[in-house]
């Protein structure tokens, strides 16, 4: 595949067929990603089975030592503090606040890693079938690292400035599930875990935003509404000692922004699920998508749409059929999302 069709907003890049370097990403369309995570032919993946942990930088329990999982978020934290970035976050940070004083440094969950679960599961409910690693990251670490004007160069590469690194990546494929963890890659990002719901309507058409164009990411993009998963409201910080498990916050924050950018009560959400994780290209964005289901038409939600506690991230919500969606005007992750969903909705037609 050559770089300029792995560039095609509506071809998942595949990784044995690219040569990864620091100047091919800087010059990726803004539409390209990857899938860490596909759980699509599964049907996806409830809370019972997509077990989140967040793991603290000062865990010293015998608990966490033995997970896989925490290991690899020490791993990735102290490669990070070792990229000499910090001067420069703080620089970044000082313009964005002079810019727009509203600024807030609220703490989000970093993601660290992806396994196939073999702990029991929680509460006792039997194994999860995926385990989330996460660790703790903020706003203004994000803007530093993976909104930064040269966020490319934080790219972990080998000597030859290529970023294939093959003993680092970790692939597999398993009852319907296929998960990638390169996170070493991204080690010296702040790689906040965003999320994003496809809310299909009654009458089967999916609500999208047109972002605002003061916003700081993507502005006039055409997104699915969501954020992300905030540590605060968990008591998940800096002092934290023990390994908690997020789960339920991890499904309930992306609920929560259908709430708050739609109007969308989550009573009137009939069914959710995880179809996995993608990840935009440029910027290194993760994102956790989700798909929910309502009763309410279409033009129900865009009537509760002026409603929204968020609603001035964008300028307007707009309701599409599956067939109309136009990639071209959306970020990586998101059109990550709309590939997922399309393997979503053929699985569930078989």
């Amino acid at each position: 595949m050559s770089p300029e069709r792995a560039m095609d907003p509506t071809l998942e890049l595949e990784e044995s067929t690219l040569v990864w370097t620091r100047e091919w990403m800087k010059r990726a369309s803004f539409q390209a990603y990857t899938v860490t995570l596909d759980a699509t032919e599964r049907g996806g993946l409830g809370v019972n089975e997509l077990r989140c942990l967040a793991v603290p930088e000062a865990s010293t329990s015998a608990a966490a030592v033995e997970m896989e999982g925490a290991s690899r978020v020490q791993t990735a934290r102290r490669l990070f503090e070792s990229s000499m970035r910090e001067q420069k976050i703080d620089e970044i940070w000082a313009k964005k606040v002079e810019a727009n004083g509203a600024l807030f440094n609220g703490t989000k969950f970093r993601y660290a890693s992806c396994a196939f679960g073999d702990a029991s599961g929680r509460d006792g409910a039997g194994e999860a079938v995926i385990v989330l690693w996460l660790g703790l990251t903020d706003y203004k670490t994000f803007l530093g690292t993976n909104c930064a004007d040269d966020w490319e160069v934080l790219m972990r590469c080998n000597a030859d400035e290529t970023a294939n690194v093959d003993e680092d990546v970790d692939e597999e494929t398993r009852g319907g599930i296929r998960r990638r963890d390169d996170v070493e890659r991204y080690a010296h990002y702040a790689d906040a875990l965003g999320n994003c719901v496809a809310l299909r309507t009654a009458d089967d058409k999916f609500i999208c935003l047109h972002r605002s164009d003061k916003v700081g990411e993507a502005p006039n993009a055409i997104v699915f509404p969501g954020g992300h998963g905030e540590p605060s409201e968990v008591g998940f910080d800096k002092s934290s000692e023990t390994v908690l498990d997020v789960s339920d916050h991890m499904f309930d924050s992306a609920l929560h922004e259908l709430e708050e950018e739609l109007g969308v009560p989550r009573a009137d959400v009939s069914y959710f699920t995880c179809l996995g994780i993608t990840r935009r290209v440029v910027n290194a964005r993760s994102c956790m998508i989700f798909y929910a289901e309502t009763q309410l038409t279409s033009a129900q939600v865009l009537n509760l749409y002026p409603s929204a506690a968020h609603g001035f991230e964008s300028s307007k919500a707009i309701a599409l059929r599956f067939e109309d969606f136009d990639t071209a005007s959306m970020p990586g992750d998101h059109v990550g999302a709309v590939h997922l969903l399309a393997r979503f909705r053929s699985t569930r037609r078989r």
